[in-house]
């Protein structure tokens, strides 16, 4: 009877092991992977927002914490409008348009808000652009957006994201040209001058 007991005890130890082994397996596979396999996307809230240009309501949710966020326009001759990002849910968030197809927000770090796009142009033409969200450096989704002129869908890409194919350059202010080209020939001027 006693070895029945002890064999019993046994092979309880065993089960045990297992379902903790079993556990620990769950959560290592939960921390390594379930961030990766993250497939969030900017979800369209209602319908566009119409005025002689146009908007669409967005929320930023599922991707852990992002404190930036980007959009690039991917469409030929398609456009964002000033300030590109706009109406944040979230005190302390501010948009800025870079370029026309460029635009940039930034502010605390959240892991939820809602916002707006702006573009130009009419709602019933179609568009694509890229969002990123990040959090510091890390990137932390990478969507490509379409609108087809009557609803959106998008394509999750933050696996395959290649920082190469996004130019961040400002273009410089028109007052910053017209003082380089009178600081240019003011050059030439005086090299004229003490050549004469």
């Amino acid at each position: 009877m006693l070895n029945i007991y002890i064999n019993q005890l046994k092979e309880g130890v065993k089960l045990m092991k297992l379902k903790i082994l079993a556990i620990i397996v769950l959560f290592i596979g939960g921390v390594v992977f379930l961030p990766t396999l993250s497939t969030a996307t900017p979800l369209p809230i209602g319908d566009p927002i119409l005025g002689d240009s146009w908007a669409q309501r967005f929320e930023e949710s599922g991707v852990g914490n992002f404190s930036s966020m980007e959009a690039f326009m991917t469409s030929i001759g398609d456009a964002f409008e000033a300030p590109g990002f706009l109406n944040f849910n979230s005190a302390g968030w501010n948009g800025s348009l870079v370029r026309s197809d460029y635009i940039k927000a930034t502010g605390s770090t959240l892991n939820w808000m809602q916002f707006d796009i702006k573009f130009t142009g009419a709602s019933s033409d179609p568009l694509t652009f890229d969002f990123l969200a990040w959090d510091g450096g890390i990137l932390r989704e990478a969507a490509h957006a379409s609108w087809n002129g009557s609803g959106w869908s998008f394509e999750v890409f933050t696996s395959s994201y290649n920082d190469t194919h996004y130019n961040r350059a400002v273009v410089p202010e028109p007052g910053i040209l017209i003082l380089l080209g009178i600081s240019m020939a003011s050059v030439a001027f005086a090299r004229k001058k003490f050549k004469g």
